[in-house]
């Protein structure tokens, strides 16, 4: 799939946000707020490791997905299921094998499919304190007279609080690329403005969804500012081009390559572990 280059953009015929798409399965340097990339179990003391290194389920399920192999089939009882090594890791290779051999794929099995790899990657490590829930949550918030509400399929919640730290949404087909599908596009533009709302957030927090569309992962990063804040605020009407709400795609990571999900599980990690702070 080709990419677009920020300065290639275009704007929405909205004012509500700006939009670019940038492929990051070779790089992802657009929010330096993210850190400890790929490290497992801590960053202090394993910077020079990988997260594969340090989690061998982890190790094994990339095994397993670099060489094609299918998990055995399930049995009530049955205790051999330990001998593939992947322990924490056999429910998300199961349900994304599930996907890829779909032939008519709902949106559930997709939900249950990014859910189940999220949660494995974080469960276990000991700077993630917060949790991904399956629960829709309808969002809703106000701009003056009217309101916006968005469903999302799932969400990171800090428990400690109950504040939204990252979106999850999920498509059964592929969208062909943001800014291709309007409704898609349209859909997470509105999920990402009325959580900075909803949730009060200051000007400079990124606002992170991460969406599963079929076989393919995505993460869509949202950062806007103070001008941009006042805007949706109602405290001023009016809005430069270049204050807009910044919203920029990364990916596609396919389900089917060890190297997308070693990358995409770092960055989901990271995400989860600077959001625990």
């Amino acid at each position: 799939m080709a990419w677009g280059i920020p300065s290639e953009s275009s704007p929405v015929s909205s004012p509500l946000y700006y939009m670019c798409n940038r492929s990051s399965r070779h790089r992802f340097d657009r929010n330096s707020k993210i850190e400890n990339l790929s490290t497992w179990p801590s960053p202090a003391t394993s910077k020079s490791q990988s997260m594969a290194q340090l989690f061998p389920p982890f190790q094994q399920y990339l095994d397993h997905v670099d060489n094609a192999q299918r998990t055995m089939d399930w049995h009530i009882g049955d205790s051999t299921q330990a001998a593939n090594g992947l322990g924490i890791m056999e429910l998300p290779r199961r349900k994304q094998q599930l996907v890829i051999a779909a032939n008519n794929v709902d949106e559930e099995l997709v939900v249950s499919s990014l859910l189940a790899f999220l949660e494995a990657i974080t469960l276990r490590h000991p700077h993630v304190k917060c949790d991904w829930s399956s629960r829709r949550r309808n969002l809703k918030a106000k701009f003056g007279a009217s309101d916006l509400r968005a469903v999302v399929d799932g969400a990171l919640v800090d428990p400690r609080n109950n504040n939204v730290k990252a979106l999850i949404e999920a498509k059964k087909n592929k969208s062909n690329g943001f800014g291709k599908s309007i409704r898609v596009t349209w859909q997470q533009s509105a999920e990402v403005v009325t959580t900075i709302r909803n949730q009060n957030l200051t000007p400079g927090t990124p606002v992170f969804l991460i969406s599963q569309e079929a076989s393919e992962l995505f993460l869509v990063v949202g950062t806007f500012g103070e001008k941009y804040l006042d805007y949706i605020s109602g405290r001023t009407t009016e809005l430069a081009l270049k204050d807009f709400l910044m919203l920029e795609r990364f990916g596609p990571w396919e389900i089917s390559d060890a190297k997308h999900l070693e990358m995409f599980a770092g960055i989901v990690l990271a995400i989860a572990i600077q959001e625990s702070k």
